[in-house]
């Protein structure tokens, strides 16, 4: 199983919205706080009981970093480095209906069915870096074509 953040535009001072894609299927919304986002990339995940909310959560496991986990939360105020997940969206920077305890879950029933189980951390592509590259392309191949 992948899930998969697709990280949004940053707006205001902190809320890094987000997508939460389950195998390629839209799921959820993210939110997390751009001071203390974990950086894009690939990252194993675990379920383990949480003293703060206690039951078990699913974490994220973040090289240097401990206690990162998917929880519920309205806005960037409510972490300091866990993701958000929630099921609606007010607007770029409030998210509800938190969704980290039916991810969890989700997450335990593929991993009981011996399926893996990986996280991916997208950061948006800006629309100029694209438009450089393409010219970047287009410059190597009219070199190559003279």
């Amino acid at each position: 199983m992948i899930i998969e953040i697709r990280r949004q535009n940053l707006t205001g001072s902190s809320a890094l919205p987000g997508v939460v894609y389950i195998d390629g299927q839209k799921y959820a919304y993210s939110l997390e706080n751009q001071n203390y986002k974990i950086p894009s990339g690939s990252y194993d995940l675990y379920l383990q009981d949480s003293p703060k909310f206690g039951k078990v959560k699913l974490y994220v496991k973040v090289s240097g970093r401990d206690g990162i986990m998917f929880h519920g939360g309205q806005n960037a105020e409510d972490t300091k480095g866990c993701i958000l997940i929630g099921s609606n969206r007010f607007d770029s920077e409030r998210i509800q209906g938190d969704k980290s305890d039916d991810l969890a879950a989700l997450v335990l029933a593929r991993a009981k069915a011996g399926e893996g189980v990986v996280l991916k951390v997208r950061d948006q592509i800006s629309p100029y870096i694209l438009t450089a590259a393409a010219g970047i392309v287009a410059i190597i191949f009219l070199s190559r074509t003279i």
